[in-house]
C-alpha cells in the first residue's frame, strides 16, 4: 500500500522561503493570529463566519497520532525513514489514509505523525473555507499541542511565503533603483557644481587680471613723461642708493608708477628710513610691513615711497 504522506515542516527551497517570509514579516512588525479552537462535531455544525485561522480537534476515532524517534535530526534522512515505516506505522489499511507529518518542535529526532482520512480532510478544508477561516489546524485531541496545517492550507502558506519573497525581492530591487538613480543625481549635482566653481575661478583670474593690467595702464599714465624712460628710472634707482645707509643693503626694488618699494636688511631698519625721508622730502614714506629682527643684529624692512601731487 502507498498512502501520501504530506510534511508541514519544509525543507530546501520551501525552508529558505519560509525563512524569508518570516523575516519579512518581523521586520514589517506583521504577527501571526492565534487560531480559534473547535472541537470536531462543534466545526462542523458551526454556521457563523468565523474568519482569521481555525484548529479543529480530532478524536480517536477519525484521527491517530504516532510519535517515531527516527534517531537522527536530518529531515532528508527523517522523510525517508518515516515513507519505509509507513505501512507499519498506518491503523489501518486503505487508499483514502493519509499521513500528516512535522518534525517535534522540542526534539528534532522525533517525528509526530496524523493518520486520518483524506475524505475527512477534504470535508474539513470545504467547511473551513465556507466559514471563511484563512487556514485551518489539525490536531489530536490525545495531543492538543500538536497541531498539522491541512494540505490546502499548506500550499496557500507556502504561496503566501512565495509572495512575500517576491515583496521582499520587488522592494529590494526598487531601493537599489532608487539609491543608483540618487547616486547618478548626487554625481551629476557634484559636475555641475565643480563645473561652475571652475568657470567662477576663471572669471575671479580672468577679472584680476584685467585689474592689474588697467593699474598698471593708470600708474603708467600718471608718471610723467621723462619717469617713464629708462634713464629717469635709472637716476631714481642712483638717488634711491645714494640716500640708502652704508650699513644697509637691498634685496629687491620695485618702481611701479608713482611709487617705489624698497625690501632689504640693515642694523637699524628705523634709520634707513629716517635717511631716505630726508633726501627725498617731496615724496611720503612709511614701512610697508612690520620689521622683522632675523638675529645677529640684522633687520628686515619693506619700505614704501610715494610721490606726492
Amino acid at each position: 500500500m502507498t498512502s501520501p504522506i504530506l510534511w508541514s515542516t519544509p525543507s530546501g527551497l520551501a525552508a529558505v522561503l519560509q525563512f524569508a517570509a518570516s523575516a519579512v514579516r518581523l521586520a514589517l512588525g506583521l504577527k501571526n493570529a492565534d487560531p480559534q479552537t473547535f472541537a470536531y462535531e462543534d466545526f462542523l455544525s458551526a454556521e457563523e463566519i468565523v474568519g482569521g485561522p481555525v484548529r479543529v480537534m480530532l478524536p480517536g476515532n477519525v484521527a491517530f497520532a504516532h510519535a517515531l524517534d527516527t534517531r537522527t535530526s536530518n529531515l532528508v534522512d527523517q522523510r525517508k525513514i518515516v515513507a519505509n515505516k509507513f505501512d507499519d506505522l498506518a491503523p489501518i489499511t486503505s487508499d483514502d489514509l493519509q499521513a500528516l507529518a512535522r518534525r517535534d518542535d522540542q526534539r528534532r529526532e522525533q517525528v509526530d505523525l496524523l493518520f486520518v482520512r483524506q475524505s475527512e480532510v477534504a470535508e474539513l478544508e470545504k467547511t473551513s473555507s465556507q466559514r471563511g477561516a484563512t487556514a485551518l489546524l489539525i490536531s489530536p485531541e490525545c495531543a492538543a499541542d500538536k497541531s498539522f496545517l491541512s494540505p490546502d492550507s499548506l500550499n496557500r502558506n507556502r504561496t503566501r511565503s512565495l509572495s512575500w519573497v517576491l515583496c521582499l525581492v520587488w522592494c529590494l530591487c526598487a531601493s537599489w533603483g532608487a539609491t543608483e538613480m540618487l547616486a547618478l543625481t548626487m554625481e551629476s549635482a557634484a559636475y555641475e557644481i565643480r563645473t561652475n566653481a571652475a568657470d567662477v575661478r576663471r572669471l575671479a583670474m580672468e577679472r584680476a587680471e584685467r585689474d592689474r593690467e588697467l593699474t598698471t595702464v593708470d600708474a603708467l599714465a600718471a608718471w610723467g613723461v621723462e619717469a617713464k624712460t629708462i634713464a629717469a628710472r635709472m637716476a631714481s634707482l642712483q638717488d634711491l642708493s645714494a640716500a640708502t645707509p652704508n650699513d644697509a643693503w637691498w634685496v629687491s626694488v620695485e618702481l611701479a608708477g608713482t611709487s617705489q618699494t624698497v625690501s632689504g636688511r640693515s642694523p637699524n631698519a628705523a634709520r634707513v628710513l629716517q635717511k631716505i625721508s630726508q633726501t627725498f622730502p617731496e615724496k611720503s614714506m612709511s614701512f610697508a610691513e612690520p620689521v622683522i629682527d632675523e638675529g645677529k643684529g640684522q633687520q628686515n624692512f619693506v619700505i614704501q615711497l610715494e610721490t606726492i601731487e
